[in-house]
């Protein structure tokens, strides 16, 4: 397949499949008046995220699991593993104490995908175009990122309905990595 088109499906999975890491932030005001959130709820609510992802990221690491699974397939599982993480969260919590361990494992999953899509980016990459495809794959993780916000600021969509545009950017993220990577 062409190396331009891997380098775009690899970039699109990125920016739809992190779409759920900072969804949370993104309905953050919402959540601190209908579950009466503080300051430092607020932050957990991001951090337990990080704090997964790392975890995620050193256990693949130590199990070589992008050396030992298809890294397309270890993508994808990932980016829907976190979406259901997400799902999930927008569908049956109610609550800051339910929200977290949901958020450590989107995290998690997560681990399964930026990493993973580094190494495919780098694979697919030789030589001077390598610098260029890591500065896209770096500017798709900024639009994952930044990806729920757009979602929570256009239209008046209620919170959960938020993640669940997230997650469903997640899920088509996995289908992308399936048919494309």
């Amino acid at each position: 397949m062409n190396v331009g088109v891997q380098r775009g499906a690899i970039a699109a999975v990125q920016v739809l499949g992190l779409a759920v890491w900072f969804s949370m932030s993104a309905v953050v005001p919402t959540l601190r008046s209908e579950w009466g959130l503080d300051s430092a709820d607020a932050v957990w609510l991001t951090a337990s995220v990080q704090l997964g992802f790392v975890t995620g990221a050193l256990t693949s690491a130590a199990l070589t699991l992008a050396d030992r699974l298809p890294p397309q397939r270890l993508l994808a599982g990932g980016a829907a593993a976190a979406a259901v993480c997400t799902v999930l969260l927008a569908v049956s919590v109610d609550r800051f104490a339910a929200a977290v361990p949901l958020r450590f494992a989107t995290g998690v999953c997560l681990a399964a995908v930026y990493p993973v899509g580094m190494k495919l980016m780098a694979s697919w990459a030789h030589g001077a175009a390598r610098g260029k495809s890591m500065g896209i794959l770096i500017a798709a993780l900024t639009l994952g990122s930044t990806l729920p916000h757009l979602i929570a600021g256009v239209g008046s969509l209620p919170w959960r309905g938020v993640l669940l545009v997230a997650a469903a950017a997640g899920l088509l993220a996995s289908s992308i990595a399936l048919a494309f990577i």
